[in-house]
């Protein structure tokens, strides 16, 4: 529930207050004449940018102590421990990895490209027609203050609208300040240990069970596991697909994972047998 007011609070709460303020200090300086506001502006964005920095690090660490913490007061040994090394020579056998990643990245970039399309589109119609048009509106306003405050502030709006857009066709998702979940599997490249009631990825992200999973995708051919988290889990986590490159995915999943992950959606199996037909994998679900 946290995770959830918090996203709500970065996505929408805060981008609101500031238009509200931004919108009033700019009022006030068309009001008096006086650039002291137009300053008082700029330093409030720096030290919004600032604050948002501050508590991206800060999230940071807490993850990284909340790993050791768990680690020094764990009863049991590892189930699974990988390196560096291990994991490197996993993701080297994959050979479809890196078309994967690079086929998900352009379709990132495309949509990229789209919105910032529209938002040219949208640059130019407020340049020349809407914007025409709000101000032809806004002159038969006669407070000074007032005309500066709506027109700042309608000018925002559109931005704030647009970036909440941005988000929702890209898939990005903040989970608190400063840190940003993408729609790209994360897979450990450091270090990934895995324990009968935990997951460590590289050290910073530590699910505990339950994990509460959409999908799970146990892949035997490519050697991995990938959990799609719940959203609400994912929030609290800080990434929304995690992909588990190990030496025996079907027997860690049926000993192990099975017991932590707590699957809403369905589990699709591919067998190490399975084959390429007609350039798509052959996939056995079960749920």
């Amino acid at each position: 529930m946290f995770n959830r007011l918090s996203t709500i609070l970065l996505t929408y709460v805060v981008p609101a207050v500031s238009i509200v303020i931004i919108s009033f200090l700019s009022a006030l300086a068309a009001a008096y004449n006086s650039p002291i506001y137009n300053y008082i502006i700029i330093g409030y964005i720096a030290a919004l940018f600032i604050a948002f920095m501050a508590q991206a690090g800060l999230t940071f660490r807490k993850k990284m102590k909340e790993v050791r913490e768990y680690v020094k007061n764990v009863k049991h040994g590892a189930v699974e421990r990988l390196a560096t090394q291990d994991l490197m020579k996993l993701i080297e056998k994959d050979s479809e990895y890196i078309s994967e990643i690079t086929r998900i990245q352009k379709k990132q970039f495309k949509n990229i490209l789209i919105v910032f399309g529209i938002l040219m589109v949208l640059v130019l119609l407020y340049m020349t027609v809407l914007g025409r048009f709000i101000s032809m509106i806004l002159s038969t306003i006669s407070s000074k203050f007032w005309r500066a405050f709506l027109e700042t502030f309608i000018y925002f709006s559109i931005l704030i609208i647009i970036y909440i857009a941005m988000m929702r066709v890209l898939k990005l998702t903040p989970s608190s300040p400063g840190q940003m979940m993408i729609d790209i599997p994360y897979a450990p490249m450091r270090s990934l240990v895995i324990y009968k009631d935990a997951i460590i990825l590289d050290d910073i992200y530590l699910l505990r069970a339950p994990i509460k999973a959409k999908k799970v995708i146990i892949n035997e051919r490519r050697r991995f596991i990938e959990i799609e988290l719940d959203d609400e889990y994912a929030r609290k986590v800080g990434v929304r697909k995690v992909r588990l490159y190990v030496k025996n995915p079907k027997e860690l999943w049926n000993e192990c994972l099975s017991k932590m992950v707590q699957v809403i959606g369905e589990t699709q199996h591919v067998s190490v047998t399975q084959v390429k037909e007609e350039g798509k994998s052959d996939v056995e679900g079960s749920k």
